[in-house]
C-alpha cells in the first residue's frame, strides 16, 4: 500500500481485475465447449465439472508438458497430441478423485475441450495460454520446472566423482557449523544419498592427514597456551581452515549448535588427537571418510597400473617453475589422469549418455588448470567438475513435488497471468525460437546435444553461480 506510487498501484489493480475477468471467461467458454459436445454428442456428463477438469489438465500440461505447450503456440502440427492430450486428462481426473461412471462420462468431453481449445482456441483461451506460457518461460529459466529438477537429480545418481583435498578438508571443518551454512558436507551428503560414487583416492588421503596433523601440531605448539587471549582479528589471519573453524565456534557460535570444550574434543570429531603424531592416524582418518561418505578406496598401487608414470611426471613439471617436482603438483597430475583413465576403463565415450561423462574430479584446485589446455583438447572433454554446479543445481535446487505444488498454486490463479506480465515480448518470442529449432531435431541429435550441454556445464569455471563455496 505505501512502497508503490499510485500511478503503479492502479495499473497493478487493472491488471488484475482483467486477468480476473480473462480466467472466468475462459473457463466460461470450456463450459459451453463442454455442453455443446455433450449435446450435440447425446452424451452424459456435468459442463461445470468437465471444465473443471478440462482446466486442471491444462495446468498439469505447464507443469508437464511445457515444453509441448510452447510448441503449439508457434507450431500447430507438432506431433504427440492425442495421446499426451489424453494422458493429462487422465491425470486431472486423478487429481479431482474421479473415479467410476462420472470418470468415463467426464473423460472424453473433457478430452474434446482440451483439444478444441489448443488447436481452434478463442480469443479468451489464446490469451489465458499465451500469458500461461510467459509464466511457465519465467519459473523455467529460474530452474523452477519439474522435469529440470528431475534431470539434474538424474544426472547426480550417476557420478562417480573423484573427491579432492580441499572438498574433504572443509568438510571436516564444518562439523560445529549450523547445518543450514554447512556447503562441503552438504554436496557431500547429498551426491552419498543420491547414488553417486565417491571415492577416496591415497593421494588425496595423505594430503587430508598431512593437513589435520599439522593443524593439531600448530595448534598444540603455538595457540594452546595463549588460546584465553586469541580474538576474531587474530583468527582471520590463521591460514590453517580446521584452526580458524575452531576459534569461530568457540567465540561465535552458531545459534542451537554446542561448541566444542577445547580443541582436542574439536580434532576428536575427526581423529584421536594422541593417533596423530603416529603411523595409526593416516589409517583412522582413512576409514572415517570411507564410512562417513560411504567412499570407495583407490590405492597409490592401484593409480600407477592405470597411468604412465612418464605422462604424471611431465604434466607436473608443468605446475612448478624447476625441475623439482613437489608432491602435491604429483597428486594434481594423478588425479586429473586419473578422470580420463577410469572413463576409459569404462568406456564412457563409448556408449551414448545424454547425462554426459560420469567420472570428473571434484575440487577446486586452480593451479592445473592453467597447464591442462593441451590435455583437455586432446582428451576432447574437461575433467575437473566444481562443488558449486552440485550446490546450485543440485543440493538447492527445490523438489519435484514441491515445484508441482508451486505450479498447481500459480496456474489456476489470477496471480499465474499476472505474473507472466514482467515477461518482455521479445524474451518469449526467442525462447520459443529456441524452443522451436530443438524441436526441429532428430531424437539422437537432441541426445548428442544433450551430452555436449551437460559435459560443458559440469566442466564451467567460469560461470558465476547464486552460491559459491
Amino acid at each position: 500500500m505505501y512502497c508503490l506510487p499510485y500511478e503503479v498501484r492502479s495499473i497493478v489493480r487493472d491488471e488484475n481485475a482483467h486477468d480476473e475477468v480473462l480466467l472466468n471467461d475462459v473457463k466460461q467458454s470450456f463450459f459451453e465447449r463442454a455442453r455443446n459436445f455433450i449435446d450435440a454428442n447425446g452424451l452424459n456428463g456435468d459442463p461445470q465439472l468437465v471444465a473443471d477438469v478440462a482446466l486442471k489438465a491444462i495446468e498439469v500440461g505447464f507443469s508437464k508438458e511445457g515444453m509441448t505447450f510452447a510448441q503449439f503456440l508457434v507450431d500447430k502440427d507438432v506431433s504427440g497430441d492425442v495421446s499426451s492430450f489424453a494422458d493429462l486428462v487422465g491425470e486431472a481426473l486423478g487429481e479431482k478423485n474421479l473415479v467410476g461412471d462420472v470418470a468415463v462420462a467426464t473423460f472424453e468431453t473433457a478430452l474434446h475441450v482440451v483439444r478444441s481449445s489448443m488447436y481452434e482456441g478463442r480469443d479468451c483461451e489464446k490469451s489465458l495460454f499465451n500469458k500461461w506460457f510467459r509464466t511457465y518461460s519465467l519459473l523455467f529459466s529460474l530452474q523452477i520446472e519439474p522435469r529440470i529438477v528431475e534431470w539434474f537429480k538424474s544426472i547426480s545418481s550417476h557420478f562417480v566423482l573423484v573427491v579432492g583435498s580441499d572438498i574433504l578438508i572443509k568438510s571436516l571443518s564444518e562439523a560445529y557449523v549450523h547445518q543450514d551454512s554447512r556447503s562441503a558436507s552438504k554436496v557431500l551428503d547429498l551426491l552419498t544419498a543420491s547414488g553417486s560414487k565417491l571415492v577416496l583416492t591415497e593421494p588425496v588421503l595423505d594430503e587430508v592427514y598431512t593437513h589435520v596433523r599439522a593443524a593439531h601440531l600448530e595448534f598444540r605448539n603455538y595457540y594452546a597456551e595463549i588460546e584465553p587471549y586469541i580474538t576474531l582479528p587474530i583468527v582471520y589471519s590463521c591460514d590453517r581452515i580446521l584452526i580458524r573453524a575452531y576459534f569461530y565456534t568457540k567465540l561465535r557460535p552458531a545459534d542451537g549448535v554446542k561448541p566444542p570444550g577445547g580443541w582436542m574434543s574439536f580434532i576428536n570429531q575427526i581423529c584421536p588427537p594422541d593417533k596423530l603424531t603416529g603411523a595409526e592416524g593416516k589409517n583412522f582418518i582413512k576409514h572415517y571418510l570411507l564410512e562417513k561418505y560411504k567412499m570407495e578406496f583407490i590405492s597409490n598401487d592401484e593409480i600407477d597400473k592405470l597411468l604412465d608414470a612418464d605422462e604424471v611426471k611431465q604434466l607436473a613439471e608443468k605446475m612448478v617453475s624447476s625441475k623439482d617436482v613437489d608432491v602435491l603438483a604429483l597428486n594434481d597430475a594423478k588425479m586429473a589422469l586419473l578422470v580420463y583413465a577410469k572413463r576409459d576403463e569404462i568406456k564412457e565415450g563409448h556408449k551414448p549418455n545424454p547425462f554426459g561423462f560420469k567420472t570428473w574430479w571434484l575440487t577446486h584446485e586452480t593451479r592445473i588448470r592453467d597447464v591442462t589446455g593441451e590435455l583437455i583438447a586432446r582428451r576432447g572433454a574437461k575433467y575437473m567438475m566444481r562443488p558449486e554446479f552440485v550446490l546450485n543445481y543440485v543440493a538447492l535446487s527445490p523438489k519435484a513435488e514441491a515445484v508441482r505444488k508451486t505450479y498447481s498454486s500459480i496456474f489456476p490463479t489470477p496471480i499465474g497471468i499476472s505474473i507472466g506480465h514482467s515477461v518482455r515480448e521479445d524474451v518469449m518470442h526467442n525462447f520459443l525460437k529456441k524452443i522451436k529449432s530443438v524441436s526441429d531435431l532428430g531424437e539422437a541429435r537432441m541426445k548428442a546435444e544433450a551430452n555436449s550441454l551437460s559435459n560443458q556445464i559440469m566442466g564451467d569455471f567460469v560461470k558465476r553461480y547464486r552460491k559459491s563455496m
